[in-house]
């Protein structure tokens, strides 16, 4: 299901930037939700978050490519979590997290974080494929896919003991 029609078109470079960015500094999250208390649901997200004086950066794949939004926050003196104010790029829609998928299936990235997207791609589509107004929702294989993102960033040394 091809959204490109819907957003701008992406120039190679800046795909190429924005992959290679994200091999660096993005986050493919899978997330629960609690809004129904029934049953426990989920939703994707992609997230770069950095420091305000990169909001340029920032700025500029959110205009390029017409997804998510843009917040700085934070920021406060040295009893603050955060001495620097942040700037967090978000794309949370499923709409939108969809035309992620296509922006980097044609920009890989080249990192291990291609295991979390690889990963994130499945659940961004069978996400958009789900309605609650069509009835009862399967999240198991969403719910297998939290498991596997969550496994695949951890570090290879995480079951070596510390001598």
């Amino acid at each position: 299901m091809a959204l490109t029609h819907r957003y701008p078109k992406i120039d190679r470079e800046l795909g190429i930037r924005l992959a290679a960015f994200t091999d660096g500094e993005g986050h493919f999250a899978i997330c629960t939700n609690n809004g129904d208390k029934r049953q426990k649901s989920y939703a994707c997200r992609f997230i770069i978050k950095l420091r305000d004086d990169d909001l340029e950066l920032l700025e500029r794949f959110h205009q390029a490519t017409g997804l998510g939004t843009l917040l700085v926050h934070g920021g406060g003196g040295p009893t603050a979590r955060t001495r620097y104010a942040q700037a967090r790029w978000a794309v949370h829609a499923k709409a939108e997290c969809l035309r992620l998928t296509e922006i980097f299936d044609e920009h890989p990235l080249w990192s291990k974080k291609a295991r979390d997207y690889a990963i994130w791609r499945e659940a961004v589509i069978h996400w958009c494929s789900v309605s609650a107004h069509n009835g009862p929702v399967d999240w198991a294989p969403m719910a297998r896919w939290f498991e596997e993102i969550r496994e695949a960033r951890r570090h290879p040394n995480h079951l070596k003991e510390v001598a």
